[in-house]
């Protein structure tokens, strides 16, 4: 189902997508440094590091990669714990799967996570990441299509903001899943 989810600004740096060259240009001729372009958006990087996940990892994926968000603006990083199942494989399908019904994808990558620990996963993504922000996702979730660009918003308009998240909808596709998400969403 949909679950807690993690944006963190990576350092000071300030990317932006969707600028000509020729602001990269002026920048080099000392004119001034305010993009042109008030429409661009900040470079993301969605991190999910994965072990044996083949089972949940497709919806993930393609939620992904149908957002609503620039697609050369935010890269994909899988960061693999080794998976001895599809894992891998199925990541893969499922994006050359789109790669047929899309204009352009963001780009895919993946690492991987010999220690299979998720702390390490974690550092893996980050310091591969080439965003400005990360967002921290799990293998079992998913998120709608507006996600990247309304986190990104908040964090524009927030400003200080080291960390942002939304609303979860727990939900539940066996027995004992639909009572655990039950328990996450009981108000007690």
């Amino acid at each position: 189902g949909i679950a807690r989810t993690t944006i963190l600004p990576v350092g000071c740096k300030r990317r932006l997508c969707g600028i000509k060259k020729i602001y990269s240009r002026g920048r080099e001729l000392g004119m001034p440094l305010e993009p042109p372009n008030k429409t661009a958006f900040p470079l993301i990087t969605a991190m999910i590091v994965v072990r044996n996940e083949a089972y949940r990892i497709r919806q993930c994926i393609a939620s992904l990669l149908e957002q609503d968000y620039p697609s050369d603006c935010y890269e994909i990083i899988v960061v693999d714990g080794e998976s001895e199942d599809k894992t891998l494989q199925t990541v893969k399908e499922e994006y050359t799967l789109h790669q047929t019904t899309a204009k352009t994808l963001p780009e895919l990558r993946i690492i991987s996570n010999p220690k299979h620990i998720l702390a390490s996963g974690w550092n893996l993504g980050i310091q591969a990441a080439r965003g400005d922000y990360v967002v921290r996702l799990d293998a079992h979730m998913f998120v709608r299509s507006d996600f990247l660009r309304k986190v990104i918003e908040v964090m524009e308009q927030v400003g200080d903001a080291a960390c942002v998240g939304g609303s979860i909808t727990t939900l539940g596709d066996t027995k004992s899943g639909e009572i655990i998400a039950e328990a996450l969403t009981s108000p007690l």
